[in-house]
């Protein structure tokens, strides 16, 4: 009877044993495989951010660029009417103070 009871006993210690262990072993693994994740997850955030400020270096230079070409536009289309008056009144001024002109007109 005693015996009996005993080996019962340690059988139970040893299913316990080997469950514990299991328990032990499986959580040692879901505890690698979340520390996995966790490392894949901030990789992919580095990564993300590495991308994301390497787009908006593309497009601030994208944007600075078109920033110039449109300066460039706006600069010819406001000297455009600057630059025929400017000439239209050089040759008005020539019309009015060419000294062979003035001669004419005086004679």
């Amino acid at each position: 009877m005693f015996s009996e009871n005993r080996l019962e006993r340690h059988k139970i210690n040893q299913q316990n044993y080997t469950y514990r262990k299991l328990i032990k072993q499986r959580n040692l693994v879901v505890f690698q495989t979340m520390r996995q994740n966790k490392l894949k997850r901030r990789n992919t955030r580095q990564n993300l951010r590495r991308y994301i400020v390497a787009d908006f270096t593309e497009v601030r230079i994208l944007f600075q660029f078109i920033i110039v070409i449109f300066m460039i536009i706006l600069n010819y289309i406001i000297n455009i009417p600057l630059h025929l008056r400017s000439k239209q009144e050089l040759w008005q001024q020539d019309q009015t103070s060419s000294p062979i002109r003035n001669k004419q007109a005086k004679t």
